[in-house]
């Protein structure tokens, strides 16, 4: 995460699901892989099985973006905008994350990944 850019250490967009067992997900973006040309965000998710109260419960961060995107080639609707389409849901199994990020000349694509135990 750059430490000299005071906003790169932060999460936002932020969304909670819990699969059938009691396992919670949460997904978000950040910028830990931001870096002095652009702007660079990733969307991660991160998961807890139990006692979900203690940091060391929340285990498995897995990075959902394939590469770090600039954010700044996102719409911008009063403020860079990724979009209405974030969320994360679960089925029995897996928790499903979709997400949006700029994508080759489109800057506001939709993505979909199955995320397993």
């Amino acid at each position: 995460m750059n430490a000299t850019r005071a906003l790169r250490q932060q999460a936002f967009l932020p969304s909670v699901a819990v699969r059938g067992d009691g396992t919670v997900a949460v997904t978000y973006y950040d910028f830990r892989n931001d870096d002095d040309r652009s702007e660079l965000a990733d969307h991660w998710i991160v998961h807890c099985h139990a006692t979900c109260a203690s940091p060391a419960s929340w285990q498995n961060e897995l990075r959902l973006t394939k590469r770090s995107f600039d954010i700044t080639q996102a719409p911008f609707a009063r403020g860079l905008f990724l979009g209405d389409y974030v969320g994360l849901a679960a089925d029995a199994a897996s928790f499903l994350p979709a997400f949006t990020q700029p994508h080759g000349n489109d800057p506001s694509s939709l993505f979909f990944r199955r995320v397993g135990p």
